[in-house]
């Protein structure tokens, strides 16, 4: 698979990936139609958030321009100053003081002097230092405005503007935003029109007996259940290490012969593998929920699972590469162009 050659560095990204589990909500994930074609992934592992472009325009003088400045609401866009805080040493000072340790200044008038020199300049950096944080404290109320101001524009996303804004997770039609993961495994909130439409044809195709309306109630009751949202973070985790076994499952034919086989352990051409976490899963007491339908869900939940670890995989990869190389290159592209309507008008 194409895919499994973007990975780049496999441990970073998997750090990554248990990084966007572990909080209340991933804030994006691709479309079903990126991740359904192969080709289209170079286009969201370009995609850069607005903290980013404001980064990007920072690092590369593009701040004035006039795009920049649309999106970030005109905003008064300065450059953040780095602190230099070597000013507040004082060789001579210090010098001084290692000669009156080793004994090198002796009379009690210059011991003094040295002293009084040495608390002056220490009183003298409190108040500059006091004042740099406050003056740090305004730049970061600065940034945070400018991260407010920004805005979406739909014009931006034209081919005209070289489809800018779409390469903007914030305002992407290739993203998902504020994805609640274990709730779209259990199928209790959506992650896009086409991700149950997908899911929902693979499931007829290989004829898997699970009937969602049957469930539905005990899914639902599952929500807050912390052993099986932790079972399944496990599982993606798994599915991101060895990504090739588990999207092999999903393109095998498999079989549905009887529970006896899942209490078991799953052979050859099963639907699900009973591991140590499903077992205990399986042994909890749940109320309301018995074995089969503990088994059914476990079944459901798993192929689900596998489709979605795809999505967190390829944001784990994105935020791990960071190429702003694209955005860069169509601010640039923008910059050109309106140059040469200028020279035209």
């Amino acid at each position: 698979m194409l895919f499994f050659g973007k990975l780049g560095n496999l441990d970073n990204v998997i750090d990554i990936t248990e990084q966007l589990l572990d909080i209340d909500k991933i804030l994006y994930l691709p479309i079903t139609k990126i991740v359904q074609d192969e080709e289209l992934f170079n286009i969201y592992l370009n995609l850069v958030d607005h903290k980013t472009l404001l980064n990007i325009s920072e690092n590369n003088k593009l701040l004035d321009v006039e795009v920049i400045k649309n999106i970030f609401n005109n905003t008064k866009l300065t450059e953040d100053k780095d602190l230099d805080i070597t000013k507040y040493n004082n060789i001579e000072i210090e010098e001084n003081i290692k000669k009156i340790k080793k004994g090198q200044i002796y009379e009690n008038d210059d011991i003094n002097k040295i002293k009084l020199e040495a608390l002056s300049k220490y009183h003298d950096n409190l108040k500059d230092i006091n004042q740099n944080i406050k003056q740090l404290k305004k730049e970061i109320n600065d940034i945070e405005e400018k991260y407010d101001s920004f805005k979406c524009i739909e014009k931006y996303k034209t081919s005209e503007f070289y489809k800018l804004a779409n390469y903007i997770t914030n305002c992407s039609d290739y993203v998902n935003k504020n994805i609640d993961w274990y709730k779209i495994i259990l199928n209790t909130k959506k992650l896009d029109k086409d991700f149950n439409k997908m899911v929902n044809i693979f499931m007829k195709t290989y004829k898997l007996p699970i009937n969602y309306d049957l469930i539905r109630v005990y899914l639902k009751k599952l929500e807050d259940n912390i052993m099986l949202k932790n079972i399944f973070r496990k599982k993606i985790l798994e599915c991101c290490k060895n990504p090739k076994m588990y999207y092999d499952k999903i393109t095998s034919t498999v079989s549905f012969e009887g529970i006896e086989n899942y209490k078991n352990n799953c052979k050859e051409n099963c639907l699900i593998y009973l591991n140590e976490d499903y077992k205990d899963f399986l042994k909890t007491e749940i109320n309301d929920l018995d074995i089969f339908n503990k088994i059914l869900i476990l079944i459901y939940c798993e192929y689900r699972l596998i489709f979605l670890s795809k999505y967190i995989i390829l944001e784990a990869t994105r935020l791990h590469n960071n190429n702003t190389s694209e955005v860069l290159k169509i601010i640039k592209k923008m910059m050109k162009k309106k140059k040469i309507k200028k020279k035209l008008n």
